[in-house]
C-alpha cells in the first residue's frame, strides 16, 4: 500500500471516484502550497540558525519559538498564529495526524517515504522522539534498528510511532509536534540528539552515529533547546503560581492574582524631588550621557511598600509578554535573596529556586547565558534578607559578580533593598555607578482611598470611616502607604472599626486577629512569640544574616507546628544537590523581626542582661531599625535601655530619626532623660530627610517634653538658636511645627530647605517666624508648591539681616514679586535674598521693585529660566544697587567682589550685540566694576560696534576678557577704540578667538592701548603675518610686561626689563628681521630666547645684525634652530659689540659640531660669563678650541657642554669639570694647557674618565701650570701604581695645592711602596683614598705617608666596612682605625706609622678581633703617642692577658685623660 492511500485508508473511508479524483486535486494543491511555505520556513531557519521561528509579525519583538503543547493547554501540537498544522505540515501527514485523537481513532501508521536533496523540515518539537542516521555504506543496519524501536512512552489519545525514512545530503531540521515518531534519514554529515536523555539500543556502534552539534550544522544547538525549555517553564510557572499574591501571609487560603490587587506604585527617580506616577518600564529604557541604556536598577523602599510584588509583576508581564520593552529578554530568573549566599551561583539559584532539575542540563543554560546576557534579566529581591553580611570581593560568586559587572555585563539586574541597605548595595564592592536608583514610596492618599474602598465594596460607611481614620492620624497615613499595612487596617477596621496608633500595635492586633481566627488561647500565643523569637533574633544578629532556617533550629516542635498552622511561618521542602530538608521562613521580614522583639521584650521582663548583651552586638544600631523600633514598642524599659545605646552612636540625621521613632513606638507617659533631651534639641538643630512618619515622632517627642503634666517645660525649646530643615515633608505637620517654632524664643537662623511644602501650610510656620524678636537669618528655597511671596506671610521681616526666599516654586512669577517688592522698602537691613528656582522669564523688569532694599548685598536667581531681556534688568538693578557685590544667575551671570570692586562674567549663552550693549549699559552705573569677563558668549562676534562703545564708560575697569567668542578681525578697531579712552585698564585677554587669524595689519590697532600691562592671546592659531604685527604691538606699548601669544611668543617680566621667548613659530628669517626690528623700539628688552625656528639655519648674515639694534640685551637664547658653523662667526660678529650681553645660549643645536677653529671667534666676546652649548654634540677637537677660548675670557665663570666640560664658579675662582668622556692623555693635556691661562682656576675635577692609566706622564706635566689650583680630584679614572709617581711629582711644585682625592681607582690595588711618592706632598690638608680595594700592604703605606705630613688634618681611606681615617680635632687630630684585617703585628706597624705625629690627641681602634691575645706585639707602640689623650679600643676581642701590656703602655701615656675598652666581653 503506497504512503497515499495509507493516509486515505487511516482518516476516512472512500465514497466514489468522482470524490477520489476531486481529493486527489485537492491534496495536490496543498501540497503544493505547504511545500512554498516549508521552503519559506527553511529559508528563515537558515537565516537564523540559533532560533527555530523568526518573529511574529502578530507579536512583534518576540523572538521566541512558537508555544506547543508545553504552553497551550488544548492545543498541543498546534503552534501559535494564524496557520493551522495542515498548513506547515507536509501533506503526507494529513491534518488529524498532527492533533489529539481518541483512542478509538488511533490505527497503526503507515510509512512514510520523503526523499530529496533539499533539508526536510519538521514543524514541531522532536521531543521523544528517535532519530537514526544511516552514514554511507551502513543501510544494512536500518532493519534491526526498526523492528525494535527504543520504547516510548505515548500519551493517551495520541498516535502511534510513525516510521518516516528521509534521504538526502543534508541535515534535517525538526520545529513541532512529532512526538513518539521514528526518523530514518541518510546523510553524508553527523547528526544531533534533540533531548539529552535520547538512546539507541543497538550494539552495532557503526549503525547509528549520534553527537554534539556540528560546527556546520543547522540543527539547533543544546543551549538553544536548554533556554527554549527554561524559557516555557519560567513562564508556567509565574503565570500560574507565581501569579497569585497571598494577602495575609499567614492565611494559606486568602490569595489573589496579581492583577486584581496590583495597583500602580509611587516610583521616584534619584534625581528628581517631586513625586511622578510613572511606570516601570521606564526604567529599563535610561540611559547614560553616553546613549547607552543602564542595565543595573536598585529598587529602594521601606518594608511592605511593595517592593516584592513590583518583582512578580515584572515577571508576570514577561510572561504574557504584554510589556514591549521585556519582549527582548529570553529569561526572566526571579531570585529570592534571603536563599542565596555570596558564593551562590546563578545557575545553581535558578535550579534551587525555580525549576526542576530534570528539566534541562545546567551545563546548556549556563551557556546560553553566558553567550546571550542581553537577553537575560535577573530580578534580585531582598537585598536587605541577604545571608551574608560581611562581603569579601574575593569569594564571590556569579551572581554578585553580576551585579559588580565582573561577569555578564550586559545582562539586566533589578534589586530590591531596604534603605538600610542601599549604602551597602550601591557600594564599591557591588554596584557602581552607573545605575538607576528607583524610590517605591507606596500608596498615594488617593490610592489609600481607591484601595479601601474596593476592600470594603459592599460596606460603604466602613470605607468611609476607615479612609477618614486613616486621614485623622500622620502615622497612619504613612503606614498606609504600605500595601501590606494598609490590608492589616483593613481586616482590624473589618472586626471592630478600631486601629492603633503605632506601628508596634497595628502588627500585634493583626497576629492576635490572626491566632484569634485559629481558635489560640493568648497563653499559646506567648509562648508561641517567644519560642519563634528565640531562632528569629538568633538569625537577625548573625554575622551572616539568616531569613531561612531548618525544623533542628527551633527547640520546641508543637511551637513551629503552631507557628507554621497559623501562617507566621512557611515550610518548603528544599533540594540541595541530593540532600533535602525543611526550610523555615517568616511570612515577611518584619514579621521576623517582630517575633525577635517579642522575645527580647521577654528578656526584659524575665530580669537578666541578655538584652544588653544583644544591644552590645548591635555595632550599626541602623541595620537592625525595626527589630528596635518594634522593641520599644508599648514598653519604656526596653526604650530606656535602647536610647543609652543610641546615644553612644554619632547622633547624625539617620540615628536621630531612629531614636525619635523608639520613643514614639514606646507611647511611654514618662519624659526621656534629660540626657537624650539635650541632645536632640541642642542649640543648633537639624532635621534632614525626614519623611511625614519621622516628622510625626519628632512632633509627639516635641508634645511630650513640653508638657507641663508630664514634667516638660516649654523653656526646653528656647535653648534652640538655630534650626535647618532639608528634605522634609512639613504637608502633614505645618501646624504643629509652627507652634513649637513659635516657642523658640532664641531662634535666629531658620533655614527651610528642598521640602514639600505649599502656601497653605507655609501660613502656621510663616505666622510663627514674624513673632521670633531674634530672628535674623531666614532660609526658605527650593520648596515644592509655593506660590505667591514668602514675604507676604512673615510681618516682622524688617528685622532680619538674611533671607533666601523660594527658589522652585514654579508659579512665582512678575505679580509674585510685585508683592514682595510692596514689603521690600520696610526690609532695610536685608542683606541676602535667595529666589532661585522661580520662573521668572518675562518678569524681569518686575525686579526693579528690589531696588528699594539698599542694604542687599547677595542675591541668587539661579534656576529662573530668564529671557536675554530678562539679563538686561538684572542688570540694571545690579547697577542701582552700590551695595550688592554677589549676583548669581545660573552660571551665565555672575557678579563676586574682587579686589578693589567688583568682577562681572558673563559665560555660555548667546547674547546678541544689542542685548550685550544694554548690559554694559546698565552695569556701567557701578564705579567699582573692575573686571569683566566674557566666555563663550555666541552672538558678540562681528557686533562690536554695536557693544564695544559702552565699554569706556566703564570708567574704573581695570580687566577685561573676551575669551573664546569668536571674534573677527573688524570687531578689533571698535573694541580698541572704546578701550583707548579706558585709562585704567591694564589687561586684556582675547584668548581662543581663532577666528582673529589673519587679521593682519588690524592688529595695529592695539598699539593705542598704551596703559596696557598684560596681553592674552592664545589659542588662536595665529599666521606669521599676525606675529609681525603682533611684535610691532608689544614693541610700541612700553608698559607691557606680559603678553602670551599662541604659547609661542611670550613677554615676562624680568627683575631688570622684560624677557621675549619666541618659541616653534612660524617665521622663515626675512620674518624673524621683522619682529627684531619691532622690539628694538622696547629699551627694557634684556632677554631674547628663540627656540625651535629652524628657519634660521645658514642664514645668520641675514638676521643676526639685526641683534644689534637690541641695545639693552642681557642674555641671548639661539636653541635647537640648526645653527650651523658658519652662522657662529655671524652671531659673534653680530653681537661682540654689544657690552651689556653677558650670556649666550647655543644649546641643542647639533649641526655645530667640528666647527673647530671657528670657537676661537668667541674669545672676542670679552664680556660674555656665562656660555652654554650643551645636547650640542661637540667632538673633541670642539672642546679643545673652546677649551682655550675659556682659558683667554677672564669674565667667562659659566661654561658648560654637556656633562662633559663645566666650568661653574667657586667662593675662590673657578671649577674645571671634565668627565664622562673617553679622554686620551694627549687631549686632556690640549685641555689642561688651553685653560692653564685662567689665573682663577683653583679647583680641577676629574670623573670617570676613561683612557688615563698609564698616560700621566703625558698631562700630569701640564697640571704645573695650574699655579693656583687648590684641588684636584682624579676619581674613577682607573689610575694605577705607576700613575701615582708622575702624579705626585708634578703636584709636589704646586704649594697652593691642599686637596687630594683618588677615590674609586681600584685599580690601585696592591700599589704598596708607590704610595710613599705622595710623602713629597708636604702641602696637602686632605687626602682621600675610598673606595680603592686597598690591601693591608697599601693601608700601611699610607699610614706611613700620613705620618710624615703635618700638615694632613683630614685623610680617610674607607672600603667597605673597613676604614683608616684622620680627622682633626680643637687641639690635634683622631686616628680612627675600624673593621680593617689587621693583626697584631699589621697594628704595630700602623701605630710605627703614626708615632712621628706629636698631634695625635686621638685614637680609636674599633672592630678589630684580630688584636685579642696580640697586645704585647703592638701596645708597645703606644707609649711613642705621647700627646694622646683618648684612646678608645672598643669590640676587639681583647683578652685578660692583654690588659698588663695595655696598662703598662698607657701608664706612661701623661696626657691620657679618658680609656674606653668597651665590647670586649
Amino acid at each position: 500500500m503506497g504512503s497515499d492511500e495509507a493516509l486515505s485508508s487511516g482518516d476516512e473511508p472512500q465514497t466514489s471516484s468522482a470524490s477520489s479524483t476531486g481529493a486527489i486535486a485537492r491534496k495536490r494543491k496543498r501540497r503544493r502550497r505547504r511545500k512554498k511555505a516549508v521552503e519559506k520556513s527553511q529559508e528563515k531557519l537558515q537565516l537564523d540558525p540559533d532560533d527555530k521561528l523568526q518573529e511574529d509579525p502578530e507579536n512583534a519583538g518576540s523572538l521566541e519559538p512558537r508555544s506547543t503543547c508545553a504552553d497551550n493547554a488544548g492545543n498541543c501540537g498546534r503552534p501559535q498564529g494564524d496557520n493551522s498544522v495542515e498548513d506547515v505540515l507536509p501533506p503526507e501527514f494529513g491534518t488529524k495526524h498532527a492533533s489529539s485523537v481518541s483512542a478509538q481513532h488511533a490505527s497503526q501508521p503507515p510509512s512514510v517515504d520523503i526523499s530529496g536533496s533539499h533539508q526536510p523540515i519538521f514543524l514541531g518539537p522532536a521531543t521523544g522522539n528517535v532519530f537514526i542516521n544511516v552514514l554511507p555504506g551502513n543501510t544494512e543496519n536500518i532493519a534491526p534498528l526498526l523492528q525494535n524501536p527504543v520504547p516510548q512512552q505515548s500519551a493517551p489519545h495520541c498516535l502511534q510511532p510513525t516510521s518516516v525514512s528521509i534521504s538526502g545530503d543534508n541535515n534535517p531540521t525538526f520545529v513541532g509536534e512529532t512526538t513518539g515518531n521514528t526518523f530514518t534519514f541518510s546523510q553524508c554529515g553527523t547528526t544531533y540528539r534533540s533531548t539529552a536523555d535520547t538512546r539507541l539500543n543497538t550494539g552495532d556502534q557503526n549503525a547509528c552515529s549520534i553527537q554534539h552539534e556540528d560546527s556546520t550544522s543547522h540543527v539547533t544547538s543544546p543551549a538553544k533547546v536548554a533556554a527554549d525549555t527554561c524559557e516555557a517553564a519560567l513562564k508556567t510557572r509565574y503565570m500560574t503560581t507565581g501569579s497569585y499574591v497571598q494577602m495575609i501571609p499567614w492565611v494559606d487560603d486568602d490569595t489573589k492574582h496579581i492583577m486584581d490587587i496590583y495597583t500602580q506604585l509611587h516610583l521616584v527617580s534619584d534625581d528628581d524631588q517631586e513625586r511622578h506616577k510613572v511606570l516601570y518600564e521606564d526604567f529599563f529604557l535610561i540611559k547614560t550621557r553616553d546613549g547607552h541604556v543602564i542595565k543595573r536598577i536598585i529598587c529602594n523602599g521601606f518594608p511592605g511598600l511593595g517592593k516584592s510584588t513590583l518583582i512578580d509583576k515584572i515577571a508576570y508581564d514577561w510572561a504574557l509578554r504584554s510589556v514591549e520593552v521585556l519582549r527582548k529578554y529570553k529569561l526572566v530568573f526571579v531570585l529570592k535573596m534571603h536563599a542565596l549566599e555570596q558564593s551562590s551561583e546563578l545557575i545553581d539559584a535558578v535550579f534551587d529556586q525555580l525549576i526542576d532539575q530534570k528539566t534541562v542540563r545546567k551545563e546548556d543554560l549556563n551557556t546560553y547565558i553566558v553567550n546571550n546576557p542581553h537577553k537575560v534579566l535577573i530580578l534580585l529581591d531582598g537585598f536587605d534578607e541577604f545571608m551574608t553580611t560581611n562581603l569579601r570581593p574575593n569569594a564571590f560568586g556569579s551572581l554578585l559578580n553580576m551585579l559588580n559587572r565582573k561577569e555578564c555585563t550586559e545582562c539586566c539586574v533589578v534589586v530590591t533593598t531596604r534603605p538600610s541597605h542601599f549604602a551597602r548595595l550601591a557600594s564599591r564592592a557591588l554596584i557602581q555607578k552607573p545605575y538607576t536608583h528607583v524610590h517605591v514610596l507606596g500608596f498615594s492618599a488617593e490610592d489609600v482611598k481607591t484601595y479601601v474602598s474596593r476592600f470594603f465594596s459592599k460596606e460603604p460607611r466602613k470605607s468611609q470611616g476607615l479612609f477618614e481614620r486613616i486621614q485623622s492620624s500622620n502615622v497612619l497615613s504613612d503606614l498606609a502607604k504600605s500595601p501590606m499595612l494598609l490590608l492589616l487596617m483593613c481586616l482590624l477596621w473589618r472586626e471592630d472599626s478600631t486601629l492603633p496608633d503605632t506601628m508596634f500595635r497595628l502588627y500585634s492586633e493583626a497576629i492576635c486577629y490572626t491566632f484569634k481566627r485559629k481558635g489560640v488561647s493568648e497563653e499559646e500565643v506567648s509562648n508561641v512569640m517567644i519560642g519563634i523569637g528565640k531562632v528569629a533574633l538568633r538569625g537577625l544578629i548573625s554575622p551572616v544574616q539568616m531569613l531561612s532556617f531548618q525544623e533542628r533550629e527551633f527547640d520546641d516542635k508543637d511551637v513551629l507546628d503552631m507557628a507554621i498552622k497559623v501562617g507566621l511561618l512557611t515550610s518548603q521542602r528544599v533540594l540541595k544537590g541530593l540532600k533535602t530538608h525543611n526550610s523555615i521562613q517568616f511570612a515577611h521580614k518584619t514579621y521576623q523581626e517582630f517575633c525577635a522583639a517579642q522575645y527580647l521584650q521577654h528578656l526584659v521582663a524575665s530580669g537578666t542582661d541578655e538584652f544588653q548583651k544583644v544591644l552590645d552586638q548591635m555595632a550599626n544600631p541602623l541595620t537592625y531599625e525595626y527589630l528596635l523600633r518594634f522593641s520599644c514598642g508599648d514598653s519604656e524599659v526596653c526604650t530606656h535601655m535602647i536610647l543609652q545605646m543610641l546615644q553612644k552612636n554619632q547622633l547624625d540625621d539617620r540615628v536621630l530619626k531612629l531614636s525619635l521613632n523608639c520613643y514614639f513606638e514606646s507611647q511611654s507617659d514618662h519624659l526621656p532623660s534629660a540626657d537624650f533631651i539635650n541632645l536632640v534639641v541642642s542649640g543648633s538643630l537639624c532635621l534632614k530627610n525626614f519623611n511625614s512618619d519621622d516628622l510625626s515622632s519628632f512632633m509627639w517627642f516635641l508634645k511630650r517634653i513640653t508638657d507641663p503634666k508630664l514634667g516638660g517645660r516649654s523653656v526646653v525649646l528656647a535653648q534652640v538658636q538655630g534650626m535647618e530643615m532639608l528634605s522634609c515633608n512639613l504637608q502633614s505637620c505645618s501646624k504643629d511645627l509652627g507652634h513649637f517654632i513659635s516657642r523658640m524664643t532664641n531662634l535666629s537662623s531658620f533655614h527651610l530647605k528642598w521640602s514639600w511644602l505649599s502656601d497653605s501650610n507655609l501660613k502656621h510656620i510663616a505666622s510663627a517666624l514674624g513673632n521670633l524678636a531674634n530672628l535674623r537669618q531666614l532660609g526658605m528655597a527650593f520648596n515644592k508648591g509655593l506660590q505667591g511671596s514668602v514675604l507676604s506671610g512673615v510681618p516682622g521681616l524688617h528685622k532680619m539681616q538674611q533671607s533666601e526666599l523660594d527658589s522652585s516654586c514654579s508659579t512665582l512669577t512678575g505679580k509674585g514679586i510685585d508683592l514682595m517688592g510692596m514689603q521690600a522698602s520696610n526690609i532695610f537691613t536685608l542683606v541676602d535674598l535667595d529666589l532661585s528656582g522661580s520662573t521668572l522669564s518675562g518678569s524681569g523688569e518686575s525686579l526693579k521693585l528690589l531696588q528699594p532694599m539698599k542694604h542687599l548685598q547677595k542675591l541668587s536667581l539661579d534656576v529662573c529660566n530668564l529671557s536675554n531681556q530678562d539679563f538686561v534688568h538684572v542688570a540694571s538693578l545690579v547697577g542701582q544697587m552700590g551695595n550688592l557685590d554677589r549676583c548669581c544667575v545660573d552660571g551665565t551671570f555672575r557678579v563676586r567682589p574682587s579686589g578693589r570692586g567688583i568682577r562681572l562674567t558673563m559665560k555660555c549663552h548667546s547674547f546678541s550685540g544689542r542685548d550685550m550693549a544694554d548690559i554694559l549699559k546698565e552695569m556701567a552705573n557701578r564705579t567699582d566694576l573692575v573686571e569683566v569677563i566674557l566666555d563663550r558668549i555666541d552672538g558678540v562676534s562681528g557686533s562690536a560696534a554695536t557693544w564695544a562703545p559702552h565699554l569706556k564708560q566703564l570708567r574704573h575697569l581695570e580687566r577685561l576678557l573676551l575669551q573664546d567668542c569668536s571674534l573677527q578681525s573688524a570687531d578689533l578697531e571698535p573694541i580698541v577704540a572704546s578701550l583707548s579712552e579706558v585709562a585704567t585698564l591694564v589687561e586684556l585677554n582675547l584668548s581662543s578667538n581663532k577666528s582673529l587669524r589673519g587679521s593682519g595689519a588690524s592688529w595695529s590697532h592695539l598699539q593705542s592701548l598704551t596703559q596696557l600691562r598684560k596681553l592674552k592671546l592664545d589659542f588662536c592659531s595665529f599666521c606669521s603675518e599676525d606675529l609681525i604685527h603682533l611684535a610691532a604691538v608689544v614693541g610700541s606699548i612700553g608698559s607691557l610686561m606680559y603678553c602670551c601669544i599662541d604659547n609661542t611668543f611670550w613677554v615676562n617680566q624680568t627683575s631688570a626689563g622684560i624677557k621675549v621667548v619666541m618659541m616653534s613659530c612660524p617665521l622663515d628669517a626675512a620674518e624673524v628681521i621683522e619682529v627684531f626690528k619691532a622690539l628694538s623700539i622696547r629699551i627694557d628688552l634684556v632677554q631674547l630666547v628663540v627656540g625651535d625656528i629652524h628657519g634660521l639655519s645658514g642664514s645668520s648674515a641675514s638676521w643676526a645684525p639685526h641683534i644689534q639694534q637690541l641695545r639693552h640685551l642681557k642674555k641671548l637664547e639661539l636653541k635647537n634652530c640648526s645653527l650651523q658653523s658658519t652662522d657662529v662667526e655671524e652671531i659673534v660678529e653680530s653681537v661682540r659689540q654689544m657690552p651689556t650681553l653677558v650670556e649666550l645660549d647655543l644649546s641643542k643645536n647639533e649641526s655645530l659640531r667640528n666647527s673647530g677653529a671657528l670657537w676661537d671667534q668667541i674669545q672676542c666676546m670679552t664680556n660674555l660669563k656665562k656660555l652654554r652649548l650643551v645636547a650640542c654634540n661637540l667632538s673633541m677637537e670642539d672642546m679643545k678650541y673652546l677649551a682655550a677660548s675659556v682659558g683667554s675670557m677672564k669674565n667667562l665663570v659659566h661654561c658648560s657642554i654637556d656633562d662633559t666640560f663645566r666650568v661653574t664658579p667657586t667662593v675662590n675662582g673657578v671649577k674645571l669639570d671634565l668627565g664622562h668622556f673617553p679622554f686620551t692623555g694627549t687631549d686632556l693635556a690640549d685641555i689642561i694647557g688651553g685653560v692653564s691661562n685662567r689665573a682663577d682656576l683653583v679647583e680641577l675635577i676629574l670623573s670617570s674618565v676613561d683612557g688615563l692609566d698609564g698616560s700621566t706622564y703625558l698631562w700630569c706635566p701640564h697640571l704645573i701650570k695650574l699655579k693656583h689650583l687648590t684641588r684636584l680630584e682624579l676619581h674613577r679614572c682607573s689610575l694605577r701604581s705607576k700613575d701615582l709617581a708622575p702624579i705626585a711629582a708634578s703636584l709636589s711644585n704646586m704649594p697652593a695645592l691642599t686637596e687630594l682625592n683618588l677615590s674609586k681607582n681600584e685599580s690601585l690595588r696592591d700599589s704598596g711602596a708607590s704610595w710613599a711618592h705622595l710623602q713629597s706632598l708636604k702641602q696637602l690638608e686632605k687626602l682621600k683614598v675610598n673606595s680603592c680595594n686597598l690591601n693591608v700592604q697599601d693601608l700601611k703605606w699610607l699610614a706611613k705617608v700620613a705620618g710624615c705630613m703635618d700638615n694632613l688634618e683630614y685623610c680617610t681611606c674607607a672600603s667597605g666596612h673597613a676604614t683608616f681615617q684622620i680627622n682633626p680635632t680643637q687641639t690635634g687630630v683622631r686616628i680612627t682605625v675600624s673593621s680593617c684585617p689587621f693583626d697584631g703585628q699589621d697594628m704595630a706597624d700602623i701605630l710605627e706609622a703614626v708615632c712621628c705625629r706629636g698631634d695625635v690627641v686621638g685614637l680609636s681602634v674599633c672592630h678589630m678581633s684580630e688584636l685579642g691575645g696580640s697586645a704585647a706585639l703592638w701596645s708597645p707602640s703606644l707609649r711613642h703617642l705621647k700627646s694622646l689623650k683618648q684612646l678608645k679600643l672598643s669590640y676587639c676581642s681583647l683578652q685578660s692577658e692583654d690588659n698588663e701590656h695595655l696598662a703598662a703602655s698607657v701608664s706612661e701615656l701623661p696626657n691620657l685623660a679618658k680609656l674606653d675598652l668597651c665590647g670586649n666581653s
